[in-house]
């Protein structure tokens, strides 16, 4: 990534760091499934923070195999 952003190429840094915030979102969705009694504040403002960055850039598309957990992830604060 930092190669990528020496050499000048931020598109495909930022591209890369959005598939690995896609990454971290389909990881927490096992949070999100547990359903947890007391939710953690900083998994809460991690998702809320993500879910405002992709508001605000939304043409980033995610990868089809872990769409279902990341959007679960998304929808996660909704309720909260």
């Amino acid at each position: 990534m930092l190669e990528l952003i020496k050499d000048g190429n931020c598109t495909k840094a930022q591209e890369r760091i959005e598939s690995y915030l896609d990454i971290g979102l389909a990881d927490i969705a096992v949070y999100v499934n547990r359903q947890p009694i007391k939710p953690d504040i900083n998994v809460i403002e991690a998702i809320s923070l993500a879910k405002k960055y992709r508001g605000k850039y939304p043409g980033h598309r995610v990868n089809n195999v872990i769409e279902k957990s990341v959007n679960k992830t998304l929808d996660y604060i909704k309720t909260k």
